[in-house]
């Protein structure tokens, strides 16, 4: 077809939907089309097309339809918004039915769209405009003007930032107006110099939207007449022609993933078009006739024909390349007042994309991207005369997920993928949808891999584990390595019509799905392509191998798959990684906030490593200043003294010192323990047990035998001497109290874990077994089953709670105590099952009543109690611990990642931990719990240290 032909096929087609009455281009529409901001059916009267068959007949001189076009301007300057004040002043809706208040989010982008093809106009047309339709056509852009100017696009919205830039410096020349071409100018300048730094177009535009960037560069070229912008817009045009030069595949006739963002799966034609119209008929082709019926060519490109420059012209020739190309670089360019942008984080780090192209497909992935419907993530496309893909998407019910993510890496034709969720991302549409609490009303949420295009005689077959395409010389082999979908083995299948292989997630009854609350959820996969013409692909880089088939709970242990010849490992972070053939991805295993999935709002180490230092020397040296009236005979705010404070003051100490290595904690711990055995040791107890727990250790580490006797003294204190209750439970026998008859929950940690220590350390099973028996009669007797947590006490002495406290530090001796007593029961897994259940029932609970700030209230159901920063300290180091062990769903690293951000604002300078209670007995009522005074105390300092000390492991699972 030349150019004539085209102008009639589209002019015809907009002539017949010509509704003489309203002066409006009509349309019936059986299913909704308006993407994100409508969902209208049926008939309506179109303000784009109108605007767009108004400036084309003009352009084009199609004199025959001045009148109409004449009409159907005075129609659209009719329906501008023009109330002054109004959200919308200066704006269109979609349609005549249905005004912008209708709309499920009026598009702003209309200011710009409608407000060109009015300037188009009033630049070209003005000699024959009827009397005052000029007037009106400059009122009427000027309104367009103020909208687009009051919306300040970013400029890593590409094309709208292109357009609204050519928009309001043109509608500046036009009016004669120098605060419009100021504002116009401004806006080019930062698109530009931000467009250099990252080394192309930010928002990666490709098939209809690289085209909008064309059309917006050539009215730039011939609008403007500020030199220093017609200089930008050259620029501009060489940026656009570079990214389409090097991704188009000329011999599949397809712009290579995941350079395609767009709103169909191959291209209809107009990408061609526009490179022959671009490069003289050199490269591309013109369209048929039915191409361009169906949107292979634009009104805008017959008078505004598009032009490579000749630099770019030599990509176009290029048969086969492999690009790695961060189109997105972390920059202080962009401003925080912007108010539409596409990156909306400010501080995003850099963007990766990967494509690849051969003479038989072309095929690409993001590094890091959501599943938005206009992401073409991990895709392959093939076949010139029939178009075919096969690509990967996230659904929910029957629409693209926003949520769902992708991280992938690439080698030319081999993709290792990793999928995952977010919680804040939206559904619909990441940018306009207002719900982002990560609940979601659904009946069906998962992935797909699906097969394409002109494909009715393919199918994908299963083949040896593997899901396999193979298309005359082409054969695309899939491995889902791995797909868990809330802490359970997810089920994946192939649709019956062979054209998807879906990775099933939540599908049955319509319900409220809280992502935010889902167990471990990911998936690993590889994607390769051979060609049998293509030496480079001949070799499929999936290998095979035979190891261990279950990923061990623990941190650091591997699963390689024997199929895929594909290695994962669970880090102490909460992330998975997988390694194949040099390829590494690593992403979270649970849904996390789309900012950590990023990289960002993680943990502050650098805070912590300069506040463990702190910590530690305050907790060496304290002692009591007398500000504080102590109740116990022996004080349990000086470290020099044998108590429970100290007690688990040292083990915290012992554990940095596992961890850091530094000798010079052991020799402190050591010189203590010889200092307080040569002074003479206090009566046993309950609490004075406490140190003994490290002495053990430092036993188990040293090998020192003069500390054994004093081991099995003690020892035999707890198995022998110290009081029982009912059932055999250890009495909570304190210093100067004997508690008769009570249990406490503190017990566990201040004496059970020194007789489980003990029984491995010596190896004698008597003494692991009744750590064991403590455990369940604890248990028994101090959980509230409603809740989850644990109550502070019981007394057989009347069988009551006493006051039904759910303290915070109670609960807090069992979450820290837990995880570390775990590594002494091996070979009792069905107990440490249960006790690991019992976690995840308190865990939950904790999650529900944690704070803002992060930290937990002394009283955790009584939000009126102070929040008390050692039971957060102790809940975030078993939290962090039990999720780095696999003992809690990953999603937890995030409940303890937010209690250390929290304690973090509560260490003073000098290391002094504040808002820590106390030493509290059980009470007989709640109000003495909320009138426990505030005191800087060694286990306030300790359990900050233990805490802080979990917390940097992350750190250092990354570095190994």
């Amino acid at each position: 077809m030349n150019r004539q032909e085209m102008t009639d096929l589209l002019l015809d087609s907009m002539r017949k939907a010509f509704d003489e009455k309203e002066a409006m281009i009509v349309r019936d529409y059986k299913h909704w089309v308006g993407g994100y901001h409508t969902r209208r059916t049926g008939r309506t009267h179109v303000v784009r097309d109108t605007a767009d068959f108004a400036a084309a007949v003009l352009l084009l001189h199609q004199e025959q339809d001045y009148d109409k076009a004449f009409r159907a301007l005075e129609r659209i300057c009719e329906l501008q918004d023009v109330r002054e004040g109004s959200a919308t002043f200066g704006l269109w809706s979609y349609y005549l039915e249905e005004d912008l208040e209708q709309m499920m989010a009026p598009d702003y982008n209309w200011s710009d769209f409608i407000g060109k093809n009015l300037i188009d106009v009033a630049f070209s047309c003005q000699e024959f405009l009827p009397d005052g339709l000029f007037e009106k056509l400059k009122i009427a852009i000027r309104n367009a003007m103020k909208c687009s100017i009051q919306r300040n696009v970013a400029c890593d919205y590409t094309n709208m930032s292109i357009m609204g830039s050519m928009t309001i410096a043109a509608a500046g020349e036009l009016l004669d107006d120098e605060e419009f071409r100021q504002i116009g100018s401004n806006r080019l300048e930062m698109l530009y110099k931000y467009t250099v730094f990252n080394g192309a177009f930010s928002e990666y535009n490709s098939s209809a939207y690289v085209l909008v960037a064309m059309n917006e560069i050539m009215r730039m070229l011939k609008y403007f007449r500020n030199p220093r912008n017609l200089f930008i817009a050259k620029e501009l045009n060489r940026f656009a022609w570079e990214g389409l030069a090097k991704h188009y595949n000329m011999a599949i006739g397809q712009l290579t993933p995941p350079q395609a963002r767009a709103y169909r799966d191959v291209d209809n034609g107009s990408l061609a078009w526009a490179i022959w119209q671009g490069t003289g008929g050199r490269y591309g082709r013109i369209p048929s006739r039915e191409e361009t019926a169906n949107g292979g060519v634009s009104l805008e490109s017959l008078y505004f024909p598009p032009s490579c420059p000749k630099e770019c012209l030599p990509y176009f020739a290029e048969k086969e390349s492999f690009q790695v190309q961060t189109y997105y670089r972390k920059n202080n360019l962009r401003q925080e007042d912007v108010d539409t942008t596409i990156i909306r984080e400010l501080d995003s780090s850099d963007l990766t994309a990967y494509s690849y192209r051969t003479p038989s497909y072309s095929m690409g992935a993001f590094a890091l991207c959501d599943c938005w419907n206009q992401r073409r993530n991990v895709m392959v496309l093939w076949d010139k005369e029939h178009p075919k893909y096969f690509r990967l998407r996230c659904i929910n019910g029957d629409y693209d997920f926003c949520s769902g993510m992708v991280y992938a890496a690439q080698e030319k034709n081999a993709i290792l993928g990793q999928l995952g969720l977010v919680t804040d991302r939206g559904s619909f549409h990441y940018i306009l949808d207002k719900e982002k609490t990560g609940i979601y009303e659904t009946d069906a949420l998962y992935y797909q891999f699906e097969l394409g295009g002109e494909t009715d005689t393919l199918r994908i077959c299963e083949e040896n584990g593997a899901y396999v395409i193979r298309d005359d010389h082409m054969k695309i082999t899939l491995h889902v390595v791995a797909w868990i979908f809330d802490g359970k083995q997810g089920s994946i299948e192939l649709a019956q019509d062979g054209k998807a292989v879906i990775l099933k997630g939540y599908i049955g009854e319509k319900k409220r799905l809280d992502t935010t609350k889902l167990g471990d959820t990911w998936g690993t996969f590889t994607l390769t392509v051979e060609d049998d013409r293509n030496g480079a692909d001949a070799k499929d880089r999936a290998g095979n191998a035979s190891e261990e088939k279950q990923m061990n709970r623990t941190s650091g242990k591997e699963k390689r798959d024997s199929v895929s010849g594909v290695r994962i490992k669970r880090l102490g972070d909460g992330r998975i990684a997988s390694d194949w053939k040099g390829l590494q991805v690593t992403s979270f295993a649970c849904p996390v906030p789309y900012r950590r999935a990023l990289g960002l709002d993680g943990m502050d180490y650098a805070g912590i490593e300069s506040r463990i230092s702190v910590i530690l020397e305050k907790m060496k040296n304290m002692e009591a200043d007398g500000t504080m009236e102590e109740s116990c005979p022996i004080s349990i705010i000086s470290m020099d003294a044998w108590e429970w404070p100290q007690g688990v003051a040292l083990f915290a100490m012992y554990q940095y010192y596992k961890e850091s290595g530094d000798v010079s904690v052991l020799e402190y711990l050591k010189n203590w323990f010889d200092r307080q055995l040569e002074k003479g040791l206090p009566p046993q107890n309950i609490n004075t047990t406490c140190p003994m727990l490290t002495l053990a250790c430092i036993y188990e580490e040293t090998g020192d035998k003069a500390y054994l006797p004093v081991l099995r003294k003690w020892l035999r204190g707890v198995m022998e001497e110290l009081p029982r209750t009912p059932e055999g439970g250890l009495q909570h026998v304190v210093s100067g109290v004997l508690n008769e008859g009570q249990l406490w929950d503190d017990t566990l940690y201040m004496t059970v874990l020194f007789l489980a220590r003990m029984g491995r350390v010596l190896g004698e099973e008597t003494y692991l077994q009744e750590s064991i028996r403590q455990f369940m009669i604890h248990i028994k007797y101090l959980s509230d089953v409603s809740t989850g947590l644990f109550f502070h006490g019981w007394t057989f002495h009347g069988r009551h709670h006493f006051a039904k406290a759910l303290w915070g530090r109670g609960n807090s001796w069992y979450t820290a105590g837990l995880v570390d007593y775990l590594e002494c029961l091996t070979g009792n897994e069905g107990v440490k099952e249960f006790l690991i259940t019992t976690l995840q029932q308190q865990a939950a609970a904790l999650e529900d009543c944690q704070d803002e700030s992060g930290l937990w209230h002394t009283l955790l159901d009584d939000r009126d109690s102070y929040l008390e920063t050692s039971a957060t300290c102790a809940f975030a180091y078993g939290i962090l611990k039990a999720a780095r062990m696999g003992y809690l769903p990953a999603r937890y690293f995030a409940v303890g990642e937010k209690a250390v951000k929290g304690v973090l604002e509560q260490i003073a300078e000098d290391g002094t931990v504040r808002g820590v209670s106390y030493g509290t007995p059980v009470f007989a009522t709640l109000q003495e719990y909320r009138d426990v005074p505030l005191c800087p105390m060694p286990y306030g300092q300790s359990m900050a240290l233990m805490m802080l000390v979990e917390a940097s492991r992350t750190k250092n699972v990354e570095q190994k």
